[in-house]
């Protein structure tokens, strides 16, 4: 199976790691979060095109179907 990782904060670092990540493993990356929807769009670029986008954490936390989460928000948040 392959892990599937949620993305919360899809700002410069999150893409970053994000795409860090899916070089290194094979993963998923279902849902993303972000305040901004400029960049919740944009992460779809690494997210894939079938990834839920949120503007609310707890959304994307209510997933049954995430393995992890990748947590890039600024120190302010």
């Amino acid at each position: 199976d392959r892990p599937r990782i949620g993305l919360i904060g899809a700002g410069p670092r999150g893409t970053y790691l994000t795409r860090e990540l899916r070089k290194a493993l094979d993963v998923d990356i279902p849902a993303v979060c972000d305040v901004y929807d400029v960049r919740r769009e944009k992460a779809r670029e690494v997210a894939g095109p079938d990834a839920k986008l949120y503007g609310d954490h707890r959304q994307l936390l209510a997933h049954n179907d995430i393995d992890g989460v990748i947590i890039a928000t600024p120190d302010h948040w």
